[in-house]
């Protein structure tokens, strides 16, 4: 399902405004970079035509070109179907929550098509039903805020799933910045990093890879980053005992990542514990 974040009647004229020079916005911004460059001295907000003009080819699941078109409010089609039958994305004039959409299909295309034919089927499933499925909560937390969390060190992804976060972003500090890849997913994740602030948190997806994927993936590779997502959905999501077993998402506090933010630089930041929250007794 579709979250539309802050629409141009909600948001301010202020919040709103085209920013340069996106490429060096944040540290967060790195897997999308490539696509920020192409509108880095942009002096105003591009045009939906642009979407289409720059970046690479992509297509959905069933391998239609994708294209981006200004939404229609009097459009019957839901935003999902008229993804996964005509390719067409529905995408908001001057909107950072559209904007960073585009920028995540053409970073992760295979896992964004994959998200997109899973929504387009429990939409058809629960068409007449107002009762979400845990999987159609599960991807619109992935897509709207989620994470891909890569490492090979035992001892680092043991501290994240335990909420040790002083341990893992301060103890260990040096050996995160190393062996763990951050990399956002979610397009609403994208527009906060314009204005980051003290609890902003993403829904991770962990995966232990051998290092030399960790090198990789710090490298800027983030095709590899697409095809191991897109594995891990095609052998879990699509199994319902699977899933159940293998989908949770592990919350991370992003703005403790070593060099996220300024707060980061000192320890005293980690004892915040309404933001790096312990892990709840079962």
């Amino acid at each position: 399902m579709r979250g539309h974040g802050l629409n141009n009647d909600q948001a301010s004229e202020k919040d709103n405004q085209w920013q340069k020079h996106l490429v060096q916005r944040h540290i967060g911004y790195k897997p999308i970079r490539e696509v920020l460059a192409y509108f880095n001295d942009y002096s105003a907000w591009p045009n939906i035509e642009d979407y289409n003009r720059y970046g690479k080819s992509i297509s959905n699941i069933n391998q239609q070109h994708l294209k981006f078109v200004e939404q229609n409010v009097q459009c019957l089609e839901h935003y999902e179907e008229k993804i996964y039958k005509k390719g067409l994305v529905n995408t908001r004039r001057n909107n950072w929550h559209d904007f960073f959409n585009y920028t995540v299909w053409q970073t992760f295309p295979k896992a964004k098509a994959f998200i997109n034919a899973l929504q387009y089927q429990d939409y058809q499933a629960q068409e007449f039903s107002s009762k979400r499925t845990p999987r159609q909560n599960y991807l619109a937390h992935l897509d709207e805020s989620g994470m891909f969390v890569f490492s090979s060190q035992p001892k680092l992804l043991t501290c994240l799933k335990q909420h040790e976060w002083k341990t893992l972003f301060w103890t260990h500090r040096d050996e995160v910045l190393q062996d763990i890849c951050f990399v956002p997913f979610g397009h609403a994740i994208y527009e906060k990093l314009l204005n980051p602030y003290i609890g902003l948190t993403t829904k991770a997806l962990v995966f232990d890879v051998p290092q030399v994927f960790i090198k990789r993936i710090n490298g800027g590779d983030y095709q590899l980053v697409d095809e191991l997502v897109y594995q891990f959905m095609q052998t879990t999501l699509t199994n319902e005992q699977s899933f159940l077993l293998n989908s949770k998402l592990q919350p991370v506090p992003i703005l403790g990542i070593p060099k996220w933010s300024e707060h980061a630089n000192h320890a005293k930041f980690y004892d915040n514990l309404r933001y790096f929250r312990p892990k709840p007794n079962k």
